[in-house]
């Protein structure tokens, strides 16, 4: 169910409190494989910031 919501992007903390986990490391620890490029996509973001 979080597979979707995720690798489009969005919060893991929204997806967390929508699946009704009890706190997002719940969520991360289960569903971590589907951000594979979370650190890429963070470092993109922080040099467009930085330009």
């Amino acid at each position: 169910m979080a597979c979707l919501p995720l690798s489009a992007g969005h919060s893991l903390k929204a997806v967390s409190q929508r699946l009704g986990h009890a706190n997002p490391t719940m969520t991360l620890r289960v569903y971590a494989h589907t951000m594979p490029n979370d650190d890429a996509n963070l470092a993109d973001g922080l040099a467009e910031m930085m330009a």
